[in-house]
């Protein structure tokens, strides 16, 4: 049996705010085609931790490893262009542009392995528009979806980076069951 490659890996992580311990000693291991979910009520540090392997927040201790390779004190866009995306608990879309050029930002500069063209962006866009269900909307102002639209936006922006790991935070929060039904459902 081949042993299964491990992507990305917390080792000891530890995040202090001024005094106050978000998270302590975190490690895990994710491996290759793996899901791995993290649960815990409010305030537990998931979040936080997200952030921190995401390089939006600095590690006040511990290494984050993906690929084989500490990302420890990258910038986001630099973690983003390895692969590793993010989506965030409380969605932004470029306000004055359509659902497709946001997308198509992801698209276009998501990889460092492979630069779209605006034209090939956009039709990348158009695709993944219509995996997470947006095709409806995909002309309309981005920041006026309502916020189920936005969550899928936030979905398909990750997705057009072309990402080999993507670390949802809390992506259906907002929703009501309907909602989150007819999100679980599409993907």
């Amino acid at each position: 049996m081949a042993e299964r490659k491990v992507v990305l890996e917390g080792k000891e992580l530890t995040k202090d705010f001024k005094g106050l311990r978000a998270n302590e000693n975190v490690s895990f291991k994710l491996f290759e085609g793996e899901i791995l979910g993290l649960i815990g009520p409010n305030g537990a540090g998931k979040t936080t931790l997200v952030n921190m392997l995401s390089g939006t927040l600095s590690i006040t201790s511990g290494d984050v490893i993906y690929n084989d390779r500490s990302i420890k004190g990258l910038k986001p866009y630099q973690i983003g262009r390895l692969g590793l995306i993010r989506t965030y608990q409380i969605v932004k879309p470029f306000p004055g542009m359509s659902v497709l050029e946001n997308i198509s930002v992801g698209a276009m500069f998501g990889s460092k392995d492979k630069v779209y063209s605006s034209k090939e962006s956009k039709e990348k866009a158009e695709e993944i528009a219509d995996f997470v269900g947006l095709s409806d909307l995909k002309n309309q102002r981005a920041d006026q979806l309502n916020i189920a639209a936005k969550k899928r936006l936030e979905i398909a922006k990750a997705l057009a980076a072309r990402p080999n790991v993507v670390l949802f935070d809390e992506v259906m929060a907002g929703l009501n069951h309907k909602e989150i039904d007819s999100a679980v459902q599409a993907y």
